[in-house]
């Protein structure tokens, strides 16, 4: 089906979406706002990384395939919602992480969750694709959806995936233990948001919006805490200095 520059452009935009709001919303919780480019760096490596994670999960597929005496969504759900996770903490480690202007622990929240939105960006861009030929009004219609739903999980999991990078500034010497426990729960949360969905959409709808709901008011209590923190230590310096 060959689509007009118009359509191509419009089903783009439409993708990008969801995004560009929840980032939006996240940005405005952040007291000492980050450079614009360095958040525009992350998104797009987001978006960058999204082909090769259908890649290895096309593989992962395929190995599941052939194991039969345990449950193939399980494995399926379980390993992609790790690589997914990990990728999106990739990109901000090593792009990220050893700026100056990375220089307060909540600064990890904001930058896995623009990183996460440039994964979803590029998620819904090939969904958009996927269902246009269902007509726009279907194709609006699971964007919507995924605003709500995919999009959001996507900001929420790697945002706690954040909160313990910026934890670990705080522990240095137990930084991975600290940030394989993050993974751990970002994937354990997006795995369970996944099956659900797969086992029974109708009954997901209400058990995933509690879980995502859950998810916010936590980030939001796990950001504040990390800042405040954050200012305590400052505070004790320099109470000791002066």
């Amino acid at each position: 089906m060959s689509l007009s520059i118009s359509t191509n452009v419009s089903l783009v935009i439409l993708g990008f979406l969801p995004s560009i709001v929840w980032l939006s919303l996240f940005l405005t919780k952040d007291p000492r706002p980050e450079p614009k480019y360095l958040i525009i760096k992350v998104f797009l490596f987001g978006i960058i990384i999204a082909p090769v994670v259908v890649l290895i999960e096309a593989i992962i597929s395929g190995v599941a395939s052939e194991i039969s005496f345990l449950p193939r969504a399980m494995i399926f759900f379980s390993l992609a919602a790790f690589v997914e996770e990990y990728m999106k903490y990739w990109v901000v480690r090593n792009s990220v992480v050893s700026k100056p202007d990375f220089d307060e622990p909540h600064d990890s929240i904001i930058y896995m969750i623009a990183a996460a939105l440039g994964f979803a960006a590029m998620e819904n861009i090939l969904i958009a694709f996927k269902i246009y030929p269902e007509g726009f009004t279907a194709t609006l219609g699971v964007i919507a959806l995924r605003f709500t739903g995919a999009t959001l999980l996507h900001a929420l999991a790697s945002g706690i995936v954040g909160y313990f990078l910026g934890l670990a500034w705080f522990f240095y010497h137990f930084k991975k233990q600290i940030i394989v426990l993050g993974l751990t729960i970002a994937s354990l949360l997006h795995l369970v948001f996944n099956y659900l969905i797969f086992l029974n959409p109708a009954v997901a709808l209400p058990s995933n919006t509690i879980l995502l709901l859950g998810m916010l008011v936590s980030l939001l209590i796990l950001f504040d805490k990390l800042k405040d923190r954050h200012q305590q230590v400052i505070q004790r310096v320099s109470t000791k200095i002066y």
